[in-house]
C-alpha cells in the first residue's frame, strides 16, 4: 500500500504502479487477484487497528513513462469488491 488518505467518511487506499513502457501490459495489470487478497487484508487490519469504522476504497495510479515525459491513469475503486 502506497497512499492511505482520508476524506469525509472515507478512507482511500492506494496502490501506485509504475512502469518504463507499457510493452508488457499497463502497470496496474500487475495487481493480480494475489495482490488483491493481500491488500484487502491489510485494509481491513489497517481499519481494525486504527478502529475506523468509517467505508473504504482502493484505487491505483498507474504511470508509464519516464520523470521527463510520462502517462498518469488514476482507476477508481480499482476492485469493485474492496468496497465497504
Amino acid at each position: 500500500m502506497d497512499i492511505i488518505a482520508t476524506g469525509p467518511n472515507i478512507v482511500l487506499f492506494v496502490e501506485v504502479k509504475t512502469r518504463r513502457t507499457d510493452n508488457f501490459g499497463s502497470p496496474h495489470e500487475a495487481v493480480d487477484w494475489r495482490k488483491q487478497k493481500n491488500l484487502l487484508a491489510a485494509m481491513h487490519q489497517y481499519m481494525a487497528i486504527n478502529h475506523i469504522e468509517s467505508p473504504m476504497r482502493y484505487d491505483i495510479i498507474s504511470i508509464v513513462g519516464s520523470a521527463e515525459s510520462y502517462e498518469l491513469e488514476h482507476i477508481e475503486n480499482a476492485v469493485s469488491n474492496f468496497i465497504y
